[in-house]
């Protein structure tokens, strides 16, 4: 008779044995696209993170987005391979702290390893992906960003980013998760400067005294990056609409074809069932 399976809740309450084994697979197979995505090692996930060992859900989870958001490959200029290593760290991170038990089990062991082979049904090559693709889904991005932006927690990081960089605005906008130049600026400057005036921040003379050259070189950068976008938008709308029409033209070829066919057996037909009287008055007369 099979031992009956522990609960959820038993297997967190028990303590962590020290034998508890590693992983003995550093890597996964993707049967999907037959890659294989290794382990990271990742020491400290909290600090990765840049959250407290004590952190709620929630702020692991922000703290996760804002982190995967800046660091996607697919949007960072460089070197991918560089890119990708640091999403998998962050998305490690996450995968980490984000569950119940494997969180206890690293705050137990320090051991990301034991942490993970603790839960023999995580699948970290599916986490991966499944993490990946997330933050290449327009109706995602869409959401979040109307859940972040002019919040109070948009507005902290914006300060906190200020002070980091001492006003200097190109390095905020590169460090603040769906900022746009365009449509941004002016709502930023309108925070930054209110918090000047309530003495929340100091009034870096990099912003204070930002020469207009910078600005409108900063403003033409981002119209140039607007229309590029726009133009990889056009084309991808285009190649999915033409993707459509060859499918479309396909389905109609193949209904075209299969009625031409059945048209042609049909006439086939009709000439066999009139060469067969020929045939009989033929032999009659003999």
């Amino acid at each position: 008779m099979a031992p009956k399976s522990r609960s959820k809740k038993a297997v967190q309450d028990e303590p962590v044995r020290e034998d508890t084994p590693v992983s003995e697979h550093s890597e996964e197979h993707n049967e999907e696209n037959g890659e294989d995505i290794s382990e990271p090692r990742v020491s400290d996930p909290y600090g990765l993170l840049g959250v407290a060992s004590d952190a709620t859900p929630a702020e692991i989870k922000t703290a996760y987005k804002k982190l995967a958001l800046k660091n996607h490959p697919d949007k960072v200029q460089g070197d991918k391979d560089e890119a990708t290593k640091k999403f998998q760290d962050i998305t490690w991170s996450y995968a980490i702290l984000s569950d119940e038990t494997r969180r206890r089990i690293f705050d137990q062991t320090g051991s990301t390893e034991r942490a993970a082979a603790f839960d023999k049904e995580f699948n970290w090559t599916d986490f991966c992906n499944a993490q990946f693709q997330s933050f290449v889904d327009m109706k995602m991005l869409d959401k979040l960003k109307t859940e972040y932006q002019g919040t109070e927690e948009e507005s902290n990081d914006l300060l906190e980013a200020f002070n980091k960089f001492e006003g200097n605005m190109d390095r905020i906008f590169e460090n603040i998760v769906f900022s746009n130049v365009l449509d941004d600026e002016d709502r930023f400057r309108a925070i930054i400067d209110k918090a000047i005036k309530d003495g929340k921040v100091k009034g870096y003379k990099a912003y204070t005294e930002e020469p207009e050259e910078q600005r409108q070189a900063r403003y033409k950068e981002a119209q140039k990056e607007a229309k590029e976008a726009e133009k990889q938008h056009k084309k991808m709308k285009r190649e999915k609409k033409d993707k459509g029409d060859n499918d479309l033209a396909a389905l109609i070829q193949g209904r075209q074809k299969s009625r031409m066919g059945a048209f042609i057996s049909g006439l086939e037909a009709q000439a066999k069932a009139l060469e067969q009287p020929k045939k009989k008055r033929k032999t009659a007369k003999d």
